[in-house]
């Protein structure tokens, strides 16, 4: 059998944030990274990328990371006559969970990509993201002066919110195994 090496090119959190559903029923925790291109790893151009890590109501949905360019690319054949939806995005989640197009259009909006129509519920339309890349611009400027040490705390700062592990406890014999005779109690 043929070994397959499988790479994952490195990915710097540049930003980690949380922001409503477009039904508002859920909170999305998601993040912005930068990496290098994994389809052409002959460049070092970073490339943007956006996911969503956590859904804080119970719709299921896919983690991995999207490149910006990817959803630009969607959102550039939608005519510019017609509104957004989250069809726009379902071509790249082919096969996956059929909320994360609207779980990653919700993010969008968040960051100032959409904006929603007045007269038509779940459609939106482009508006300039400025402040959105000069701020992601920034943040790949300060990777270069960062150390590694302080990129790699990014990452660990994303799980702050998550429990920390409980000491073991010590096993306890179940009562079909256990014999008569009680154990020595400490």
């Amino acid at each position: 059998m043929k070994s397959v090496t499988i790479i994952k090119p490195e990915m710097h959190i540049l930003k980690a944030a949380s922001c409503p559903s477009l039904s508002g029923k859920s909170t999305l925790s998601y993040q912005v990274g930068c990496g290098v291109n994994g389809a052409n790893t002959s460049t070092t151009e970073p490339v943007i990328q956006l996911r969503v890590y956590a859904n804080s109501g119970g719709g299921f949905f896919n983690k991995d990371w999207i490149p910006l360019s990817s959803i630009q690319q969607l959102f550039d054949k939608c005519p510019s006559n017609k509104p957004i939806t989250s069809n726009a995005l379902f071509p790249l989640f082919k096969g996956r969970s059929i909320n994360t197009p609207a779980f990653l259009l919700a993010v969008l909006k968040h960051e100032g990509f959409l904006r929603p129509l007045k007269d038509k519920q779940r459609s939106y339309e482009r508006i300039d993201p400025t402040g959105f890349m000069t701020e992601i611009k920034a943040l790949i400027g300060s990777i270069g002066t960062a150390s590694t040490a302080a990129t790699s705390s990014m990452a660990t700062d994303i799980g702050s919110k998550q429990k920390p592990a409980e000491p073991s406890k010590k096993a306890v014999p179940s009562k079909k195994g256990a014999s008569k005779a009680s154990p020595n109690k400490a």
